[in-house]
């Protein structure tokens, strides 16, 4: 069975160096990949880089400023 679900991991970096991708708990629960990544904000970056997603600031009259 193929799942679209796909974990990724926020590892501290003094963790970083050891295989937590081959954790037991990993084994028993269906997704369909682990990664690792450096944090949230590059996730977003790299998440939204090809949606052209407009982050112009919005005043409270809901205008772009």
């Amino acid at each position: 069975m193929l799942s679209s679900d796909h974990l990724i991991l926020l590892i501290d970096p003094r963790l970083a160096h050891l295989p937590l991708e081959s954790l037991e708990i990993f084994k028993h629960i269906q997704i369909g990949g682990i990664s690792r990544d450096f944090s949230i904000q590059s996730i977003y970056n790299r998440l939204n880089a090809n949606i052209g997603i407009d982050e112009s600031p919005v005043t409270t009259d809901g205008k772009t400023s």
